[in-house]
């Protein structure tokens, strides 16, 4: 399957801060339809690219935990 952007816009090169760890901000780098259907996103911590995480677009835009932040 092709990769797109969700309905709410995210992107790669989107970044975004856990509303618990303002500090760390994480860089989507790939987005894909996992086989449950729903559309992930893949994040790189910024300061330390090494550390990544997988979550739903879903947990990323409507949790309320991820603030999307400004690129320059």
């Amino acid at each position: 399957m092709p990769r797109q952007r969700s309905r709410q816009g995210i992107a790669v090169g989107a970044r975004y801060r856990h509303r618990d760890a303002p500090n760390v901000t994480w860089e989507v780098i790939a987005l894909y339809i996992g086989v449950d259907q729903k559309q992930h996103a893949v994040l790189s911590n910024i300061s330390d690219p090494t550390w990544r995480k997988t979550i739903s677009v879903i947990e990323l835009e409507q949790s309320g935990h991820y603030a999307q932040v400004a690129t320059l």
